[in-house]
């Protein structure tokens, strides 16, 4: 018996448009080509526009190109998935989710706001939901640390447990040779300089509070509050990154905590520590009946977004309509 999965025939396979194909998003179409049980039709990029994909993308199917306007491949599309690739919040995805949704698409969006849009703005959640349960189509919102390591990983462990009573989850990454992360985390900014892109929402990772909220829900934890911070982790001597050198006092990567709390207590603790030169790793705790301690060394790489967002374009529509989580998803491959 041949242990490969035989691929799907065409008819079987779900048609999937991405739109967005900047560096993170590359991943993300790599994986929607190699993906046996999707096909990918149409990738949406004005700054691409008229492009070869395979010419961007050796894996992509022949003779697809680059659209400049989600709208005409969506009108193109006869039912399936849009992947929204760009935007990192419920404004800037607002547009294009609407009229996936509007043109009968189940939409899998790569935004940590949409992960729990009600957190964030009910009324827009409660909009979206209203859109796709009148359609017939899903909407989730996916991501690698919101939208699966901090929630669906960490409550699919907790399983295993009786009593729940504190659940814990940290992600360390390493920021060299990662330009993009990096500038999210602010390397070789000065505190000051970190502080405003904090505040200006260009430094940090997006979307703990929202997991904290969601892993709370699933387990039952009823929290009063959740509470953020992001600091700034200094160099306390000259030290070289990437060949660039950076003073004493100058932000070497962030810390970032997300805690979800009960008349006082602590309930959640989530923690991002993106820092160069850091041991990167992934562990989740679980306070409970048994206690349970789950360490990934290494970490779960970045790169592992495509198969999260493509496994998740698979299964969208066997969990709506309406608005839907991460944690709706049917686990089968």
């Amino acid at each position: 018996m041949n242990p490969e999965r035989e691929r799907p025939r065409s008819s079987e396979l779900v048609p999937v448009v991405l739109v967005g194909l900047d560096e993170e998003a590359r991943g993300i179409a790599r994986a929607l080509a190699l993906h046996p049980g999707i096909q990918l039709v149409a990738v949406v990029d004005r700054s691409l526009a008229g492009r070869p994909l395979r010419s961007l993308l050796p894996e992509a199917p022949e003779g697809l190109r680059v659209d400049a306007r989600p709208q005409d491949a969506f009108r193109r599309m006869r039912g399936g998935v849009a992947v929204l690739a760009r935007g990192r919040s419920l404004e800037e995805i607002e547009r294009d989710l609407f009229a996936a949704v509007s043109a009968g698409l189940s939409v899998v969006g790569v935004c940590e706001e949409l992960v729990l849009p009600e957190f964030v703005d009910p009324e827009f959640a409660e909009r979206i939901d209203e859109a796709a349960a009148s359609r017939g189509v899903a909407v989730v919102g996916v991501g690698l640390v919101a939208g699966f390591l901090f929630d669906r990983l960490a409550g699919t462990l907790a399983q295993a447990c009786g009593r729940i009573r504190r659940v814990e989850a940290l992600r360390v990454v390493d920021l060299r040779g990662r330009p993009s992360l990096a500038r999210r985390a602010g390397l070789g900014l000065s505190a000051e300089e970190f502080d405003r892109g904090v505040d200006q929402g260009r430094v940090g990772q997006p979307g703990l509070s929202e997991a904290c909220g969601l892993l709370a829900e699933s387990l039952g934890l009823e929290l009063d509050e959740v509470e953020e911070s992001v600091d700034p982790i200094l160099a306390d001597e000259p030290v070289e990154v990437d060949g660039e050198r950076l003073e004493r006092g100058r932000v070497l990567g962030l810390s970032q905590v997300a805690l979800g709390l009960a008349e006082g207590r602590q309930l959640v603790r989530l923690e991002v520590e993106l820092r160069a030169g850091a041991d990167p790793r992934d562990e989740i705790r679980v306070e409970g009946d048994p206690p349970l301690r789950l360490v990934m060394p290494g970490g779960v790489p970045e790169e592992a977004l495509g198969w999260v967002v493509a496994n998740a374009a698979l299964r969208v529509a066997a969990a709506g309509p309406g608005l839907v989580h991460v944690l709706d998803l049917p686990l089968s491959h």
